[in-house]
């Protein structure tokens, strides 16, 4: 089993701006929480779901690969390139 927390940075009233899945062996979504701007709450399990707020139909998508973070490097300014 493993746990899920989307945000999603948006204006629209009517959709969540955070998710939060707990998923199966299988990546199927057992309980969801769907919270909205102003604080507002939706939920969704095996046995409780709604017309707006439901279990996904097909398996979680797996986890993106860990990235390494971007490289920077420093120059002093009005040397010309580094």
């Amino acid at each position: 089993m493993r746990h899920v927390r989307v945000t999603w940075t948006h204006d629209f009233a009517d959709e969540p701006v955070e998710i939060l899945s707990e998923l199966d062996e299988e990546d199927r979504e057992g309980r969801k929480v769907e919270v909205f701007h102003g604080g507002r709450r939706a939920r969704a399990d095996a046995s409780h779901e709604t017309a707006a707020t439901g279990l996904g139909e097909v398996p979680f998508p797996p986890p993106l690969p860990a990235r390494r973070p971007a490289r920077r490097r420093a120059c002093r300014a009005g040397r010309g390139r580094c």
